[in-house]
């Protein structure tokens, strides 16, 4: 005969402590659920611009940016550029898709640009269905990889801290 004790006592315990206790691997979950989105769907971006035709363009201007990045300073170089698609002329500064290009020397970003002098001639590639969405380097980016990988770790990580903090919590039978 089962009692009403005996129901109560077989149902599983869930309460407060248990809610808080599957908030940080649900935390870390999210977090590396947004990473592997970033990093998978940036590296399809990058990978692309390999399959997108080119052009000839003319470099116009070139500059490095100085800013601060959490407390080290870093060099951007930014090269700026014009190219023609059926009689059209397009402008455009993007040297890779997805990837900020940044040196922590002065120097590195101006050896980059020693391959964009102004005046000079580049190939220009161009998503074939706009046009005006062009890159300097037609690549995929395998830094795209680390992020995917972090993501991978970060879900992992939350797996095994939900396995240690329940085995705690067993349902009561």
């Amino acid at each position: 005969m089962n009692t009403n004790s005996e129901t109560k006592s077989a149902r599983p315990r869930f309460g407060a402590k248990e809610a808080l206790a599957l908030l940080p691997p649900l935390m870390f979950v999210g977090f590396g659920a947004v990473l592997i989105a970033i990093g998978v769907t940036s590296y399809r971006k990058t990978k692309t611009t390999e399959t997108w035709p080119s052009t000839q363009g003319t470099v116009y201007a070139t500059n490095i940016r100085r800013y601060n990045d959490e407390g080290t300073i870093e060099f951007a170089p930014e090269v700026n550029y014009e190219y023609t698609v059926a009689g059209e002329l397009y402008k455009s500064s993007v040297i890779r898709a997805e990837v900020f290009i940044s040196f922590p020397d002065e120097n590195e970003a101006r050896q980059f640009l020693k391959s964009y002098a102004v005046g000079s001639k580049v190939r220009v590639y161009y998503e074939p269905t706009n046009p005006g969405k062009a890159v300097l380097e037609a690549k995929a980016a395998p830094v795209l990889h680390l992020v995917t990988i972090m993501g991978v770790i970060s879900c992992s990580f939350a797996g095994v801290v939900y396995y240690l903090t329940y085995r705690k919590f067993r349902w009561t039978s």
